[in-house]
C-alpha cells in the first residue's frame, strides 16, 4: 500500500470514534481526478502528496488500468464524480480524458439544496447498485460552493465457504468499554489460513470466484486493537492453514466521513483555498476551489458473504469430527481489511454493534409477516385447486401476492379492509410499501445466472385514468406500474398487453390475454406473469435420458422422457411420501418435490409441502429419475379471490379512489400466467452451464431411490420465499382428454 493511503488511513482511524470502513484506493482515484484538472502549485501539491507521474495522461492511464482490474471482481461498485456549480463551465478536454476512465464532471447548481442533494445521491446510487444512502444532506451544500468531490464504494461478495443460517445464534459481543450486547453470531467449521500470536489472532476468509479475501484481526484484549490494525499490513507471512471453528457476528456498517481536514494534514492545502488553480478542469476557474471531499463506504456481512449478494455455491459440508480444532471467536472489537495479493480495497474497524435483543420486536414483526404471508399462499393455493385439480399447474403465489398488495395501496374503506384481511397485511401502508421495497431490492441483487422475473401491471381503461400519486408510489416500492390503455380496440389492447408480458419474461410467457378476454366497458385488468430460468447445481446427463412409463393413475399410463442422475441430495422418506430438494447453481434457490407413495393422494402431498419448513431432510446418495416436462399455465383469479373473501374489489361499488380518477370503477379481471420447463440443464430451456456431476457408475451400489413416475407436487423456493408452486399430473400433457380424478 502506498504512503499516501497508509497515512490517510491513520488519520481517518484516529478521527473515527466508533466503527469505520474506508477505501483508500477509491479516495486516491477521486483525488487523482482533481489532479488531472489542476495546474501550477495546486497540481504540484497534489502530485507530491499522491506520488503521481508528471504527465496527466499517464495518471489517467494508470487508474484506467486499476479500474480495469477492478472490473474483474464483479462485486465492486465505485462512484467517483465531481460536481461543479453551473456558474462554471467544465473543460471539454478534461471530460474527454476522464470519460470511461475514472469518472466524469457534472455541472449542477448547489443553490436549490434539495435538488442538488438528489442529483448527487442519484449518481452514487446508480453506480453503486443502490447500496448507498444519500451522501450529501441538505445542510451540507452551501449556495456559494464551487465544486464537491464524491467518492463512494461498495463490495458485494460471497464466501467461498458459506456459513449455515441454521447455525446462527444470539450470542454476547463485548464492545467498547466492555459493553455487553447480544448479536447474531454466525458459526462455521472449516479449513482456513490463520495465525495465533501473543497480541491476538488473524484469519483469512476467502471470497468465492475471486482472489479477494477478508482478513480479520482479533486482539487478545480491546486495548490491543490499534496494535493489531498495524499487524494486518504484514499478516500474510505468518498465516498457516488449519482447522478452525469460526464465530463471526452478522454486521452492517455505513461510514460517512468528510476528508478536507485529513487531507490538509497530509499537505493538500491549495485545493481548498481561493488560491486553487483548477484551470484544466474549468474554463472560467477564477477563485474556484473544492469545497468538500466526502467519502462513504458500505459493507454488510451475513451468512452468504459481504453485502447483500447471493450466497456462493455451497461447498460440501465440513466433517463434524475433528481431533484438533482451533477457535476464532469474534466476540469483541476487531479490525479487518478486504484485499487481494496486490491491493487493499477496504480497511475497517468494528468497535460496537447494535443490541439485537432491542430489535427483537422488529424481528418478531418480520417473522409474523412471513408467517401470515405463508398462510395466504397456502389458502390461495387450496382455493385455486378447486378449479384446477385435474390439470398440470404452475403458479407464483408471490407474484400474485405482490399484485394484490399493489392494489391494496390504492384501496380504501371496506374494499381495503377485505384485501388487508385476506392478505394478512398491516394497516400502515408505509410499512407495507417498505416491505416490498426491501423484497425487490433483494431480488434485484441476485446473481443473474438464475433468472427470476415477477411482472405485475394494472392496465386501466383510458377513459378513466390513473391517479398519478398512486403510480409514482407503486413504481418506487413495487417496481410496477398502472398504464392507461384503449380497451375499445380489443385487438390492439391484447397485443399491447401480450407484448409487455413477452418483454418482461424474455419472450417466454406468451398470449396471456386474447381480444375476446377484453371488453370496452372494463375499468381495469390486473396482469401478473412469472418466469424462472435456472440451471441444476448437479446436471442430468442427456445420454442417460430414456423413454419410460409414467403412471398418471393406476389405470392409465403414458410414455415420458425420464432423466436419470446419481448425486448427493437432501431427502426424506415417510410411510406416505418422499421429499427431495434439488438445488439450482449459483443461487440459494432449489426445487422441492413431494412424491406420494404408490400413486397416493396429491392432497396429502400438498399438505406436506405446506409444512416443509418444519421437515428435516438428510443428505444422502440418491438415484433420481425425473421426467422432462413443461407447464404453461394461465388462470383467471377473480372467482378464487371471491371465495377467499375479496368481493368488493370486483363490484362497481368498490372503493379504489386512491388508484383511479373515477368513482364507480372496479377491477374487472386478475389474470395470472406462469411457465416452467424442466430438462437436463435445469428449469426452462437454455444453453448448458458449467456443471458439477459424477457418472452413474461412480456411486456405491447402495443408494436411495427417488423415481418420479407418478403425479407429484413441487415448489421453487429459497430460505425466505416460495416463488412457484405446482403439481404435475401428466408430463405428456394429454390428461385433459381423459376423465380421471386426481386428488
Amino acid at each position: 500500500m502506498g504512503k499516501f493511503r497508509l497515512n490517510l488511513l491513520e488519520i481517518v482511524a484516529d478521527k473515527a470514534e466508533n466503527n469505520f470502513i474506508v477505501s483508500p484506493l477509491c479516495i486516491e482515484i477521486g483525488l487523482s481526478m482533481l489532479f488531472i484538472g489542476a495546474k501550477g502549485k495546486t497540481a504540484e501539491e497534489l502530485r507530491s502528496v499522491l506520488d503521481l507521474p508528471v504527465d496527466m495522461t499517464e495518471v489517467a492511464k494508470k487508474y484506467e488500468k486499476v479500474l480495469g482490474n477492478l472490473q474483474k471482481h464483479d462485486g465492486f461498485r465505485f462512484a467517483n464524480r465531481l460536481y461543479v456549480n453551473d456558474a462554471y463551465e467544465i473543460n471539454q478536454d478534461y471530460n474527454n480524458i476522464m470519460n470511461n476512465t475514472m469518472g466524469k464532471a457534472k455541472a449542477g447548481d448547489p443553490s436549490p439544496r434539495r435538488r442538488a442533494s438528489h442529483s448527487i445521491s442519484f449518481a452514487v446510487q446508480r453506480q453503486s447498485h443502490k447500496g448507498m444512502r444519500t451522501i450529501f444532506k441538505e445542510h451540507e451544500l452551501q449556495a456559494n460552493e464551487s465544486a464537491a468531490l464524491v467518492t463512494a464504494v461498495q463490495y458485494i461478495g460471497s464466501w467461498k465457504t458459506m456459513f449455515e443460517k441454521r447455525s446462527t445464534q444470539l450470542k454476547v459481543f463485548y464492545g467498547d468499554h466492555n459493553k455487553k450486547v447480544y448479536v447474531r453470531m454466525m458459526s462455521h467449521v472449516g479449513r482456513f489460513r490463520m495465525a495465533d500470536q501473543s497480541y491476538g489472532q488473524i484469519i483469512e476468509l476467502p471470497f468465492s470466484d475471486s482472489s479477494l479475501s477478508m482478513i480479520i484481526g482479533l486482539p487478545m484484549h480491546n486495548t490491543y486493537l490499534s496494535s493489531i490494525e498495524k499487524r494486518l499490513r504484514t499478516f500474510s507471512e505468518s498465516l498457516e492453514e488449519t482447522d478452525v471453528h469460526v464465530e463471526l457476528p452478522k454486521l452492517k456498517i455505513e461510514f460517512h466521513t468528510e476528508l478536507v481536514e485529513p487531507l490538509k494534514k497530509l499537505g493538500i492545502h491549495l485545493l481548498f483555498s481561493n488560491k486553487s488553480d483548477l484551470s484544466g478542469l474549468l474554463t472560467n476557474a477564477t477563485s474556484a476551489q473544492i469545497s468538500n471531499v466526502v467519502h462513504k463506504s458500505f459493507i454488510e456481512i451475513d451468512e452468504g458473504g459481504a453485502s447483500t449478494g447471493e450466497a456462493a455455491e455451497h461447498t460440501e459440508a465440513y466433517p463434524k469430527k475433528l481431533k484438533a480444532l482451533a477457535s476464532f471467536k469474534v466476540n469483541r472489537p476487531f479490525a479487518f481489511l478486504i484485499r487481494d495479493k496486490h491491493t487493499v480495497y477496504f480497511r475497517g474497524r468494528v468497535v460496537q454493534l447494535p443490541n439485537e435483543i432491542q430489535n427483537m420486536k422488529y424481528l418478531y414483526w418480520i417473522l409474523l409477516t412471513t408467517s401470515v404471508l405463508s398462510q395466504f399462499t397456502n389458502k390461495l393455493y387450496r382455493n385455486f385447486l378447486q378449479d384446477n385439480n385435474q390439470h398440470n399447474i404452475i403458479f407464483s403465489p408471490l407474484c400474485v401476492e405482490i399484485g394484490m398488495s399493489m392494489i391494496l395501496m390504492g384501496a380504501e374503506g371496506n374494499t381495503g379492509n377485505e384485501l388487508r384481511k385476506v392478505l394478512n397485511l398491516p394497516e400502515d401502508k408505509k410499512e407495507l410499501a417498505t416491505k416490498y421495497d426491501e423484497l425487490w431490492t433483494k431480488l434485484e441483487s441476485r446473481k443473474k445466472v438464475a433468472i427470476l422475473h415477477l411482472a405485475n401491471r394494472l392496465f386501466v381503461n383510458e377513459t378513466i385514468g390513473v391517479n398519478e400519486r398512486f403510480n409514482k408510489l407503486i413504481k418506487k416500492y413495487f417496481r410496477a406500474e398502472a398504464e392507461a390503455i384503449k380497451l375499445a380496440d380489443r385487438s390492439k389492447a391484447a397485443r399491447a398487453i401480450n407484448d409487455w408480458v413477452l418483454d418482461q419474461t424474455l419472450d417466454n410467457v406468451k398470449d396471456i390475454v386474447t381480444p375476446s378476454d377484453l371488453t370496452p366497458d372494463e375499468s381495469a385488468v390486473m396482469i401478473n406473469a412469472a418466469f424462472f430460468k435456472g440451471y441444476w447445481k448437479t446436471r442430468f446427463e442427456k445420454k442417460n435420458t430414456k423413454p419410460k412409463i409414467f403412471y398418471v393413475s393406476k389405470n392409465y399410463t403414458v410414455i415420458v422422457n425420464m432423466m436419470s442422475l446419481k448425486g448427493r441430495f437432501k431427502m426424506r422418506t415417510s410411510p406416505f411420501d418422499q421429499i427431495i430438494e434439488l438445488p439450482f447453481a449459483y443461487s440459494n434457490l432449489s426445487m422441492v418435490i413431494v412424491l406420494p407413495k404408490d400413486n397416493g393422494s396429491l392432497t396429502r402431498a400438498e399438505a406436506t409441502i405446506e409444512s416443509y419448513s418444519q421437515i428435516v431432510l438428510t443428505e444422502m446418495d440418491v438415484h433420481v429419475q425425473l421426467p422432462k416436462f413443461k407447464i404453461d399455465f394461465r388462470t383467471q383469479l377473480v372467482e378464487t379471490f371471491k371465495r377467499m373473501g375479496i368481493k368488493d374489489l370486483f363490484k362497481s361499488s368498490s372503493d379504489i379512489s386512491s388508484l383511479l380518477n373515477q368513482t364507480g370503477t372496479r377491477i374487472s379481471q386478475v389474470v395470472h400466467k406462469a411457465l416452467i420447463e424442466i430438462d437436463e440443464e435445469g428449469a426452462s430451456a437454455g444453453s448448458a452451464s458449467a456443471s458439477l456431476f459424477r457418472g452413474l457408475s461412480d456411486y456405491p451400489a447402495s443408494v436411495a431411490s427417488f423415481t418420479v413416475n407418478s403425479p407429484f407436487v413441487f415448489m421453487i423456493r429459497d430460505n425466505d420465499n416460495i416463488y412457484f408452486r405446482g403439481r404435475m399430473v401428466d408430463p405428456s400433457n394429454k390428461s385433459k382428454s381423459f376423465n380421471r380424478r386426481i386428488i
